[in-house]
């Protein structure tokens, strides 16, 4: 089968380079927003169900040589599958958000540098740290403690947490992270790496 080739297309531009961890974090606001939820979560550092590349200062274009392109680079760690790999809101305690957020589920033996990101939250870590310990403290995004008892409504791709942790699958979301990442370029028009800490 012959490789397909589309005209490239400007679809926004970024005002800086963002790193790994900020293009991560940029994607846990876009599940956020897109699903509703009080958390947004995103693996960072890893092609396994998360996000291994960052986002370069300029514009930002789709189209042109197959595997060489931004949706590809994007679809790649988060293709939507027939096994329900797609962005999802689930419903989780306190206390199993605490832990998801400690732990890499799946890909830890495949990239035990992995790392969350998160919308919502605030997670204070050591990546240099042992596994199990790199995690300082999470809480919410305004410093208040999570409450272990609590409900809270995650954003996050599905596969990406441990399911015995999630009290509900409340809903799931047909587009694809491209898909999400060009309709937030539509609103915005420029992107800029967060640096608030």
């Amino acid at each position: 089968q012959e490789a397909s080739y589309t005209d490239t297309e400007v679809i926004g531009s970024a005002e800086d380079t963002f790193s790994v961890l900020q293009t991560a974090q940029l994607f846990a606001d876009i599940f956020r927003e897109r699903a509703d939820a009080q958390i947004g979560l995103c693996l960072a550092n890893t092609k396994y169900q998360g996000c291994n590349y960052k986002l370069y200062k300029g514009e930002l274009t789709y189209g042109g040589v197959p595997a060489n392109t931004l949706e590809y680079y994007i679809d790649d760690g988060f293709t939507p599958d027939e096994n329900g790999k797609t962005l999802t809101r689930v419903t989780v305690t306190g206390a199993a958000l605490t832990q998801a957020v400690s732990e890499i589920y799946e890909p830890k033996q495949l990239y035990p540098d992995a790392y969350w990101t998160a919308s919502g939250l605030k997670i204070t870590f050591a990546p240099w740290a042992g596994d199990g310990s790199r995690i300082v403290s999470v809480t919410l995004a305004d410093g208040t403690d999570i409450n272990p008892e609590k409900l809270y409504t995650v954003a996050v791709w599905n596969g990406s947490i441990d399911p015995r942790l999630v009290t509900q699958e409340e809903a799931s979301y047909k587009e694809t992270a491209a898909e999400l990442f060009r309709e937030r370029m539509e609103k915005a028009g420029s992107i800029k790496p967060e640096l608030d800490g």
